[in-house]
């Protein structure tokens, strides 16, 4: 009969015990659960959770002077343009209670900064009607995560293209009836921070298994006759006037 020294097996290279094991399971769920950690480059203590954080680039030249974003896999983007001789903001702030919305300002046809405008509107923080501007530069490099029930009006955004990304959250069933009415709420521009709205936010993260049948039922409530697609809008011109463009794929049996 051979005899197995259970204590020398332990210390054999490379082998972990329960405890490590359980540990470094847990570190790998929570991070293929939330998508990853965050790199955060600047927090603000006038509204909790708004902050900068490191996006993830691919250089492919020496120089520096092409490169990528590399979504996390739980993007949802999508790309937003102003017009140049559009209007370079918004009339309202927008304000949403399923999602955090990721901002990379990829690029500007002028020298002027975009500003955002925030309040925020979440029942219970501790930072509730605060105000905060934050100013940025086009930086494919960074993103402004403005955390759902964040009110947030961008201005000087005339000429600018920007990667509007998403982390979605769910919470009682009637949290999933998604509709643009239920999650986004808009509030006038020239309202005292005292009169926005107090919102209760959805409080557990959509993991990242179930993003693609979170986002499918999203677009089935946004485009319900083409379920398949979100359509993209921006401003552009027709006949000369400003308008807004929808731009989405075509059928291939259209």
């Amino acid at each position: 009969m051979k005899i197995i020294d259970s204590k020398r097996q332990d210390e054999t290279p490379g082998k972990k015990d329960s405890s490590t094991f359980m540990s470094d399971l847990k570190q790998l769920l929570t991070e293929a659960y939330s998508g990853g950690k965050e790199e955060v480059l600047t927090s603000f203590e006038e509204i909790e959770g708004v902050r900068i954080v490191q996006n993830i680039n691919i250089q492919w030249t020496g120089e520096g002077t092409s490169s990528a974003i590399w979504l996390p896999d739980r993007a949802c983007p999508t790309l937003v343009y102003r017009a140049p001789e559009c209007d370079g903001t918004y009339f309202q702030y927008g304000l949403h209670r399923l999602g955090d919305d990721y901002l990379t300002y990829i690029s500007k046809t002028d020298d002027e900064p975009v500003i955002i405008h925030l309040v925020d509107c979440r029942e219970g923080s501790k930072t509730l009607h605060n105000r905060l501007s934050v100013t940025l530069k086009p930086d494919i490099t960074k993103a402004i995560v403005i955390p759902r029930g964040v009110a947030h009006l961008p201005t000087n955004l005339k000429g600018a293209i920007c990667l509007n990304n998403h982390k979605w959250y769910v919470d009682l069933p009637s949290y999933l009836r998604y509709s643009r009415k239920f999650d986004i709420q808009n509030v006038p521009a020239d309202t005292e921070a005292a009169r926005f709205p107090v919102i209760k936010t959805a409080r557990f993260a959509v993991p990242i298994w179930a993003y693609p049948i979170f986002g499918a039922l999203i677009r089935l409530r946004i485009v319900p006759e083409n379920s398949w697609e979100v359509p993209f809008y921006f401003d552009g011109t027709m006949q000369g006037k400003p308008t807004t463009v929808m731009l989405r794929r075509k059928h291939s049996d259209v």
